[in-house]
């Protein structure tokens, strides 16, 4: 598709885009918060990851015998 060139925006055309732009940060807020920190971890622990539970299992006792 090719647009055509445009010496002015209308008013509209403004608010649009001013709206999309708005909507474009806070869906990349969104996603940022939901695929970062804690939430996938616990995500994961309520799945029942069993494998990455006994693995940090495995690593605290073998740090705690002296």
């Amino acid at each position: 598709m090719w647009f055509k060139v445009e010496e002015t925006r209308s008013e509209d055309q403004v608010q649009h885009a001013l709206k999309n732009a708005l909507r474009d940060g806070v869906a990349s807020q969104a996603m940022g918060i939901l695929t970062d920190g804690a939430s996938p971890v616990a995500f994961a622990v309520k799945l029942g990851d069993k494998d990455r539970g006994e693995r940090s299992y495995r690593n605290e006792t073998k740090f705690r015998k002296v």
